[in-house]
């Protein structure tokens, strides 16, 4: 009904001054390769602090039944 402005509407200027969403995404949360990577290394991590700590249990557990030291969840108390 009306003609197309010629000038830029601010609201024009912004949309334009923003980028793609795609530039969004990745300068709010980085890029989806880096944010793999991060998690990747994070779930590494924890993978070796849970074994650590498995492998100490295990080592404590294996010293109790050598010297017959019962724990007190499991002596039927």
């Amino acid at each position: 009904m009306y003609p197309e402005s010629t000038t830029d509407s601010p609201a024009r200027l912004s949309h334009r001054q923003t980028g793609s969403p795609g530039m969004i995404y990745s300068a709010r949360y980085g890029s989806p390769k880096r944010q793999l990577q991060f998690y990747r290394d994070e779930l590494m991590n924890l993978d070796f602090h849970v074994r650590k700590h498995v492998a100490f249990l295990w080592k404590g557990k294996q010293h109790m039944y050598q010297y017959g030291v019962t724990p007190l969840a499991y002596s039927g108390a």
